[in-house]
This record gives structure tokens, C-alpha cells and sequence, in this order.
């Protein structure tokens, strides 16, 4: 093998480590961001409970308060049973669209019996969230990090 063909190789495998890389970053990025929007809702979700739980005294603050009436009105509105059904059905969509998210972003159900991945993940006890920056960057590369013989 001649200087040349060496010089290819070395840059297909650096440009291989590259993509890999970048794949992983990516995933690492959807991921923490699923989880921000994830626990979002959940707050969003805390907070209408305690309004619906609430709603009588918010009312009676709202009606007592000095406003004028088209700002009471709409205040009075945003407590309202109606605004809370659509307020959680908004929610409720937002969180399954997230959930089915997070489950492609961790490859839960991609449709392949995920078996190879299994094995050489959950055979030494480790998650995802165990695996070094080098092992998910062989995994992404389409690698086995981990063979245990059967």
C-alpha cells in the first residue's frame, strides 16, 4: 500500500470518527432538550392543577379586584373550566408527542427487535447513560461495544 492509499484510508476513518461524533452530540442534544420540554410540562401541568384545585378563591380575588371589566373578564376566563379542558388537552398532546420523541431518541420501539443492543448493553448492567463518548460513538458507528459469549 502505497503513501496515497494510506493518506485515503486515514481520511475516510477520520471522516467516519467525525460523523460518529457529530451523531452522537446530536443524540446527546435531542435528548437533554426532551427532558427540558418533558419536565415543562410537568410544571405547566402542577401549575393548572393548583388553579383547577384553586379556582373558587381566584375567582373571588379576580371579582374583588380593581380591574376594569374587560380585564376581569378575560382574567375570569383564563380560571374558567373550558380554558383549563383546552389548557390540558394541549398538554396532554404536547407530553405525547415528547414521550414518543424521547422513546425514537433512545431507540425504544424503531421498529428492529433492538436485540444486538440489548446484549451489549444490558449483559454488563450498563444504560445508555453509562456509556462513554467512545462507546456511543461505536454504537453509532453501527459497532458492538460489548460481546458476551452465550
Amino acid at each position: 500500500m502505497d503513501s496515497e492509499e494510506v493518506t485515503a484510508l486515514t481520511r475516510k476513518d477520520e471522516a467516519i470518527e467525525l460523523a460518529a461524533a457529530r451523531g452522537v452530540t446530536v443524540l446527546q442534544r435531542h435528548r437533554r432538550d426532551l427532558s427540558k420540554a418533558i419536565n415543562m410540562v410537568s410544571v405547566l401541568m402542577t401549575q393548572l392543577e393548583d388553579a383547577a384545585l384553586n379556582r373558587q378563591a381566584i375567582s373571588e380575588a379576580i371579582k374583588g379586584d380593581d380591574q376594569p371589566e374587560g380585564q376581569r373578564r378575560r382574567m375570569l376566563k383564563a380560571v374558567s373550566i373550558p380554558s383549563h379542558a383546552a389548557t390540558i388537552r394541549d398538554l396532554s398532546t404536547a407530553m405525547k408527542n415528547l414521550v414518543a420523541l424521547e422513546r425514537q431518541a433512545f431507540n425504544l420501539d424503531d421498529g428492529s427487535d433492538g436485540e444486538e443492543l440489548a446484549i451489549t448493553i444490558n449483559k454488563r448492567g450498563k444504560t445508555v447513560f453509562d456509556l462513554t463518548t467512545e462507546e456511543l460513538m461505536e454504537i453509532a458507528k453501527g459497532g458492538v461495544v460489548y460481546r458476551d459469549s452465550e
